[in-house]
């Protein structure tokens, strides 16, 4: 079994690929991003199909690289 820490990395690691990451999520899982809300994007998404419709809208809207910052 993996501690926080190992699965904090394995989620970083796998965050732009929406299907991997959501899929460290159990069934009644959440992910909570409470700033998305100001950006008329839901904050909150329960269980690892919608996780991913999450993450995959994201990443779609939102390409970050070393000197590029998060633009909706």
């Amino acid at each position: 079994m993996k501690n926080a820490v190992e699965l904090l990395q394995q989620y970083l690691d796998a965050i732009q690929t929406p299907y991997l990451a959501a899929a460290l999520f159990a069934e009644d899982g959440v992910l909570e991003l409470p700033y998305l809300e100001s950006l008329g994007i839901p904050h909150s998404v329960k269980g690892p199909a919608a996780i991913e419709g999450l993450l995959a809208h994201c990443s779609v809207k939102c390409r970050i690289s070393n000197s590029t910052m998060c633009a909706f």
